[in-house]
């Protein structure tokens, strides 16, 4: 039961997904992503700490690109698949390095840092979409200037005589 309703909320997923056309359309398909996934584990996992195997981890990822080819994910998304709440260091590092392996193995996807550096994003060079996608994620994020507020004037003060 639990498995079905995960997997019909993993292909709803993938439908918002195709059709959406601005971030934010993105961002909520992208949770949905996580909580079929979530809902896919919460019923076969014990709770407390995640442990994966790295094979166990290039499989996931291996079918998370698999199942959404038009799709660009950073190193963050695939970690909140993996181990949802917050990861860790350790768990960042090793989802990165699965990823590249899922990578290297498959001609159609690719890893890039972003303009940044901070952020390593995979896409699929087959897939226009996943492309524009993995352009916006890489693309240089300019910060806001630090607006200063500007000096005090310094009133001089007459002394009364």
């Amino acid at each position: 039961m639990i498995e079905a309703t995960a997997k019909q909320m993993a292909q709803q997923a993938a439908i918002a997904i195709e059709q959406a056309t601005t971030h934010g359309q993105r961002a909520q398909g992208r949770q949905l992503v996580r909580a079929a996934a979530w809902l896919a584990r919460s019923g076969v996992r014990p709770r407390g700490s995640v442990r994966h195997s790295p094979r166990v981890i290039q499989e996931i990822i291996r079918a998370v690109f698999t199942a959404h080819p038009s799709m660009a994910f950073r190193t963050k998304d695939l970690c909140n698949i993996l181990y949802p709440g917050l990861p860790t260091r350790a768990h960042i590092a090793r989802t990165n390095y699965a990823a590249r392996e899922v990578v290297a193995a498959n001609p159609d996807w690719t890893c890039e840092l972003s303009a940044d550096r901070r952020e390593v994003v995979f896409f699929n060079r087959a897939n226009e979409w996943s492309i524009e996608t993995a352009a916006e994620m890489l693309a240089l994020k300019l910060k806001r200037p630090h607006m200063r507020r500007p000096p005090r004037s310094r009133r001089s003060f007459q002394k009364a005589a």
